[in-house]
């Protein structure tokens, strides 16, 4: 009788552990739905998100992304191939995008974006209801998450960009709306420095993350993208510059492509970008006599983007009057990430502290010293030596990724968990 009390004890406790276990395990899982940019769309936000996602879904969470960048212009899409659209949805991420599947015409040239965003939320909730609705970027995806989370009765949070607060903010037609939308959100992530002004505002609760983490997949160790075989360009990688980002008069491409001429006639430049100032620059540089130097390659997806970096000389960001102060460009971090030289705006490289030390600056108004800053990397064989053997340094001062994540994950499950 003993023994088996012994063994029915035993069956018990075990039973029990398992279920704390399950409880645990479950409890630490979650159902995100996230509203916001994602590939193809081109640009920062876009890929923040996306690399965010994949590692959550890694994680073990499961992840609806809410999107309408399959209705992306063309001017600001990446090309995908078919191993890229594979790549779309990583584990424990299903992508779900609006479609131009037709005309509206009640207001000439309208596509009603939020409305369409909100009804996909509705559709996918019907199949994995979500613990949280994170809106990322306020119109139209803060605005489409609002509404879904009323809609279906689910907490909400938002986080925003620079231009959100520097200007969409302050139009007096949408200050009201938006200041609502943002005392809704049951957590505001924002930046360091900015968390202050949601607290004024009234806003439930805030965190402050990191403003331009780089997944580790940005190092100088592995592949380098052929430039051959994948844009048809016979070119001297040593001699060759990297401009990336959208095609905008914002991002000082001009000043570039004048100072660009300067150089030699074996250097090359690609520009691996698109925008509606593409055109534009094409007509420039067939002016400057630059054609068959400077190539426009489109804009390959952002897991492609590490390899190419790997692939060039130095990477140039040249941005100016950019027009938004909250504002911190990831691409000098993702070059010296890649142990490739940045040579970066002096409107924009006070901006990163001790990092700044690891960049060349230039003016790009400055024809002169801009393209004696080009020259001079062209022939410097040690910079980029320096970067990789200093890589471990300099990821330790941008910041862990993985850390980032883990701190993303805990934020956005203690939202989603909170009573």
């Amino acid at each position: 009788m003993i023994g088996l009390l012994k063994i029915a004890w035993g069956a018990a406790v075990c039973a029990v552990a398992i279920l704390e276990f399950w409880t645990i395990f479950s409890f630490n899982k979650m159902n995100l739905m996230l509203i916001g940019k994602y590939p193809p769309i081109q640009g920062g936000v876009s890929s923040q998100i996306f690399w965010l996602m994949k590692s959550l879904g890694e994680r073990g969470h499961n992840i609806s992304v809410i999107s309408n960048c399959m209705e992306v212009e063309e001017e600001y899409r990446m090309q995908l191939n078919d191993i890229d659209v594979e790549k779309l949805q990583p584990k424990g991420v299903k992508l779900h995008s609006t479609v131009p599947v037709r005309t509206y015409s009640f207001i000439p040239r309208t596509n009603p974006y939020s409305e369409k965003l909100i009804s996909l939320a509705l559709d996918v909730s019907d199949d994995q209801s979500p613990d949280l609705i994170f809106g990322w970027y306020l119109l139209p995806y803060g605005v489409a998450a609002h509404s879904a989370a009323n809609l279906l009765g689910k907490k909400y949070a938002l986080n925003h960009a620079g231009s959100d607060i520097t200007t969409l903010f302050n139009d007096p037609y949408l200050q009201r709306f938006l200041r609502r939308i943002i005392l809704d959100a049951d957590a505001i992530f924002t930046r360091l420095g900015i968390e202050e002004k949601f607290k004024e505002l009234g806003a439930k609760q805030t965190f402050v993350q990191d403003v331009n983490p780089v997944p580790g997949v940005f190092n100088p160790y592995d592949e380098k993208l052929d430039v051959l075989k994948e844009f048809g360009l016979d070119i001297d990688n040593e001699k060759t510059l990297l401009f990336l980002g959208k095609v905008n008069k914002t991002k000082g491409i001009e000043y570039l492509l004048d100072a660009f001429g300067d150089l030699d006639e074996d250097t090359n430049l690609i520009v691996c970008g698109n925008g509606m100032y593409r055109t534009k620059c094409e007509n420039r540089v067939l002016k400057l006599g630059l054609k068959n130097r400077v190539h426009f390659v489109g804009t390959l997806p952002h897991w492609r983007i590490p390899s190419l970096i790997r692939s060039v000389k130095a990477v140039v960001v040249p941005e100016y009057n950019f027009g938004v102060s909250i504002h911190r460009s990831g691409i000098p971090y993702e070059s010296i990430l890649c142990g490739k030289v940045a040579l970066v705006s002096s409107e924009i490289i006070g901006s990163y502290g001790d990092l700044s030390k690891y960049f060349l600056e230039i003016d790009p108004p400055n024809r002169i010293q801009f393209s004696e800053r080009l020259e001079m990397v062209l022939h410097d064989d040690e910079t980029n030596k320096n970067l990789t053997k200093n890589h471990n340094k300099i990821r330790s001062l941008v910041g862990d990724y993985e850390s980032y994540v883990q701190r993303m994950e805990k934020s956005i499950m203690e939202v989603a968990q909170s009573v």
